[in-house]
């Protein structure tokens, strides 16, 4: 499996990552949801760091889904390691450089 979208290494689980399978546009837009109500929560309850965190890691994972999407990608099409790389690459090229850090 490798290394997932913000390098955690998958090799280590290999359970977990045949579970959880590749990344989707669907299943990305479905975590940075389920992380914009945690950072609601913690915003709400005085947490403000842990809020922010949050907030940037949704909006890092809306940019990657947004991309996706942009190039053609329907919300169940599968996102190898080998078209994440690719999409790296070509943000590098355009300059994006935090968005190539995010990928």
């Amino acid at each position: 499996m490798g290394l997932g979208w913000f390098g955690e290494n998958m090799d280590s689980n290999p359970l977990l990552a045949k579970r959880i399978g590749l990344d989707t546009v669907a299943k990305l837009e479905a975590a940075a949801s389920r992380r914009f109500e945690e950072a609601e929560s913690l915003r709400q309850n005085g947490r403000l760091t842990g809020a922010v965190y949050l907030y940037g890691y949704v909006a890092e994972v809306c940019l990657v889904a947004a991309y996706f999407r942009l190039i053609g990608y329907r919300p169940s099409t599968e996102i190898t390691r080998d078209q994440r790389n690719k999409a790296l690459s070509e943000a590098r090229q355009l300059k994006l450089l935090g968005f190539a850090q995010v990928m």
